[in-house]
């Protein structure tokens, strides 16, 4: 019965929306981009709560609205996100090889797979619950904030992840 639940709960845990749909349609900004590469240096990762926001400091200006910077930071965070679940997907396949050849399972890469899969669907519907009773411009800062905050943290994790 677990089996089958999840079996189901990853099967069924897709998105709930494309990337330009998730981030409003802002992309990576090149400058955030670098910033959150030098918050997750090896050593500093512990430090996210100092980066996380800060970097989309830059970003206001008399035309640009404090959401955008926000959903131009989370973009950011997201593409280091994925960065680092590269590195990690490789490395838990090398754990996987070096596990079979020791008459191990070498399941540690498609949990990962599975990991991040949930997480990303999970991200989605939680930051539109988060927002959804604030409505207007609070929601859209408390949406993206969120995105922030999850994402950040699960960028983390895969950075780790990717150096053991």
């Amino acid at each position: 019965m677990r089996a089958a639940l999840v079996a189901l709960l990853i099967c069924g845990a897709q998105p709930a929306f494309a990337l330009a749909d998730l981030f409003r349609g802002e992309g990576v900004d090149p400058a955030m981009r670098d910033a959150v590469a030098t918050c997750l240096e090896p050593g500093r990762q512990r430090d996210v709560d100092h980066c996380r926001f800060y970097v989309s400091d830059d970003c206001y200006n008399g035309d640009t609205d404090a959401n955008i910077c926000f959903l131009r930071e989370a973009a950011s965070w997201d593409d280091a996100m994925r960065s680092a679940y590269i590195l990690a997907k490789a490395r838990m396949v090398d754990a996987d090889d070096y596990d079979r050849s020791n008459g191990g399972p070498g399941q540690s890469g498609a949990m990962l797979e599975e990991s991040q899969r949930l997480f990303e669907a999970y991200r989605a519907q939680t930051c539109l619950a988060e927002a959804e009773p604030f409505g207007g411009y609070e929601g859209e800062r408390t949406y993206a904030t969120c995105l922030i905050t999850l994402t950040s943290d699960r960028a983390v994790v895969l950075t780790i992840w990717g150096e053991i």
